[in-house]
């Protein structure tokens, strides 16, 4: 190696990098205890960044696998494990909603891509209490808009009051006005077929988004198959 020396993780660091592993949520891993209990260890920051990165409930759930409550402070396990119950709680909620709302979808032949964590959790994360979510995110061709807003209005959602009035399809949204349900506790975010995927500057930050040309996301949209994973490399 030239130059500087690269710079070490805190152990800290290390244990949220091991979390954020496939199957540190499932599997004990031995590095992963040996992290936990290092005695540079400092909790209070350690939870602090992982709430920052929205790793907190990984780092709950790998802290569980392992049998290391007896490593963190008493009162910041429970606040990790409370907050892991919390995700679940929550995903579950949206998995419910989300079954029903494809269900009417389907019944009216609207093809639909779900995107995001309602795809992500069953297929990669397995366990529904790791990874927070805060909406649905639902891909329909351009077409089925209207339709697919209609379905899911009559199924008990309006357009959020911070919405703006109308349909966005710019370089920076491609989506239709977020809608809520009644109660306001879930929001549904339908994305434009193909436009989900920026059509912009490939050189430009997505801001979350997966960027692609027009057609490469035509041709994303008309052959992935469901149950099909995609990993995204940086």
């Amino acid at each position: 190696m030239t130059g500087s020396a690269a710079r070490q993780h805190s152990p800290g660091e290390g244990l949220l990098l091991a979390c954020v592993q496939p199957v540190a949520a499932t599997t004990p891993s031995p590095a992963l205890a040996d992290l936990a209990r290092d005695p540079r260890m400092e909790w209070t920051p350690t939870i602090d960044l992982a709430q920052w990165q929205g790793v907190a409930p990984r780092l709950a759930r790998a802290l569980a696998v392992n049998g290391l409550a007896d490593a963190v402070p008493r009162n910041l396990d429970d606040e990790l494990q409370a907050g892991y119950l919390a995700t679940m709680a929550r995903n579950l909620s949206l998995r419910r909603e989300l079954a029903r709302v494809a269900a009417e979808l389907h019944r009216h032949q609207i093809d639909t891509m779900v995107l995001k964590g309602a795809a992500l959790v069953p297929l990669v994360h397995r366990d529904p209490g790791v990874r927070p979510m805060d909406d649905l995110d639902l891909l329909v061709h351009h077409d089925d808009l209207a339709r697919a807003e209609k379905v899911i209005t009559a199924a008990g959602y309006r357009p959020s009051d911070r919405a703006p009035a109308a349909a966005v399809d710019d370089e920076e949204h491609h989506h239709l006005p977020t809608l809520v349900r009644a109660d306001g506790s879930i929001a549904i975010l339908i994305c434009l077929g193909g436009s989900y995927f920026h059509q912009g500057r490939l050189d430009e930050d997505s801001h979350g988004c997966i960027r692609l040309d027009m057609t490469s996301a035509q041709t994303f949209f008309d052959t992935l198959q469901v149950g099909q994973l995609v990993q995204v490399a940086s």
